[in-house]
């Protein structure tokens, strides 16, 4: 059955030249034409940096998902996966076929004698099982989870599924007969924007996902808003400093926030522009505080939510407003670092995100304005629980969602949007291999 190594194995040094040089590579062939104005010229040394912090909403977070205390007799309660985006999470799934073993002692359930299996039980060689001549019909799937410890803490990012159900096998039927197959949760491998920046230099965020390389730290947060952003910049003041590379990425929730005041009072859409415009130049000031630690910052503007899947399902006034609403805010975040002496090209890169929403810039080559997440399939956890099924869970049901619960004909390499509001792995490596080439290139 498929495992990852141990947290404490780490990719070769070579491995780790090819994400970075790899990343690297693909935005510079893909943006040669922007390079020019990137602050090129000649440099004494390549730029690395010491490590990586990123600041900001869910774009740049990563969170954990503790397993339930009712799925698990096996004793795996309280293990979680790590590493779960507000994205389409990258997951590595042994063959549905699975191992199938005969349930010998009798019992129909999910515990009975096999490879996952309580103390007291006693395993059972796994059966040769043809997916041509033999059937298998669950009895309700899956009956059970079971987390695989992949280092010495309590950190599991192998979900095994156990089922129990009736087959045949060699013609001769089987009943109970047992199956279980694993799911990874793959968290190092590039999906947030943020971590193809932190791979191209060789650094990853080892302490949100223990199979990740480390150098790289995020302290964005779910929902977070510019207020908030001063408050995640504020606690970590202590670790910026010369030869730390922060990321930003921040404006997305305050803009779904004066959109949602708009709706709910009409009257404040004349203010709206003007309330987002200040947002924005508030967080141009944070960025510079950041600026004055002596750390070199990359800032993402916020993808056009006027051409998001959200926005493709309002009227025509409410997707001009959330388009009016993106400008407005990140109007105000680059007229505000404009202002500042940070524009020297050495110490600070801007990436326009709205470049790959953008109905005149962006590639016909892929899918925009439709989620590529089944956000209908995305109502279970890791270890089976149910998220509650409530409007306000809706925000961060996304961070469930994996390539088993896409679309039909749903690509995460096409595909621009995981739901109504936040990018897929295209919008974000597209996002990420720019400002991967933009801090190359300027810093």
């Amino acid at each position: 059955m498929f495992r990852f190594a141990a947290a404490s194995s780490k990719p070769s040094t070579l491995a780790q030249t090819v994400i970075r040089l790899g990343a690297v590579a693909a935005a510079c062939s893909a943006l040669t034409w922007s390079l020019s104005g990137c602050g090129g010229g000649s440099r004494a040394r390549e730029y690395v940096p010491d490590s990586v912090v990123s600041f900001g909403d869910e774009n740049s977070a990563m969170v954990d998902s503790a397993s339930s205390t009712s799925l698990d007799p096996a004793g795996s309660t309280g293990k979680r996966v790590q590493g779960l985006v507000y994205t389409v999470n990258a997951v590595i799934d042994e063959s549905l076929l699975g191992v199938f073993t005969y349930c010998t002692d009798g019992t129909a359930n999910q515990w009975c004698n096999g490879p996952v299996a309580p103390a007291t039980a006693t395993p059972a060689t796994p059966i040769s099982f043809s997916a041509t001549s033999d059937t298998f019909t669950t009895g309700g799937a899956p009956h059970a989870y079971y987390f695989d410890t992949i280092n010495t803490g309590n950190t599991s990012n192998v979900v095994t599924f156990v089922d129990v159900g009736t087959g045949t096998v060699s013609s001769v039927a089987k009943n109970p007969l047992k199956r279980t197959y694993n799911v990874t949760y793959a968290c190092s491998t590039s999906r947030l924007w943020n971590q193809v920046v932190a791979h191209s230099f060789g650094k990853g965020f080892e302490s949100a996902c223990a199979l990740d390389l480390d150098g790289a730290k995020t302290y964005a947060a779910q929902g977070a808003m510019v207020a908030d952003l001063q408050t995640q910049v504020s606690a970590h003041r202590a670790e910026l400093h010369d030869g730390v590379l922060v990321t930003i990425m921040i404006g997305q929730n305050d803009i779904l926030d004066v959109y949602n005041s708009v709706v709910a009072t009409p009257a404040l859409d004349a203010s709206a522009a003007s309330t987002l415009g200040a947002r924005g130049r508030n967080a141009a000031a944070i960025v510079q505080s950041v600026l004055n630690t002596g750390a070199k910052v990359v800032l993402a503007l916020t993808p056009d939510l006027g051409e998001s899947p959200m926005a493709a399902a309002l009227d025509a006034t409410g997707k001009a407003r959330l388009k009016a609403y993106t400008s407005a805010f990140n109007d105000g975040l680059k007229f505000g670092m404009g202002s500042t002496a940070a524009q020297d090209g050495r110490h600070f890169a801007l990436v326009e995100s709205d470049l790959y929403t953008n109905p005149i810039t962006r590639s016909a080559s892929y899918v925009h304005g439709a989620a590529v997440c089944d956000m209908s399939a995305t109502f279970k956890r890791p270890d089976g629980s149910n998220v509650l099924v409530a409007d306000a869970d809706y925000a961060t049901r996304v961070q469930y969602c994996n390539a088993n619960t896409l679309v039909t004909n749903g690509s995460v390499s096409t595909y621009m949007w995981a739901d109504d509001t936040h990018f897929a792995p295209a919008g974000h490596a597209q996002i990420g291999s720019l400002a991967a080439s933009r801090v190359y290139n300027q810093f």
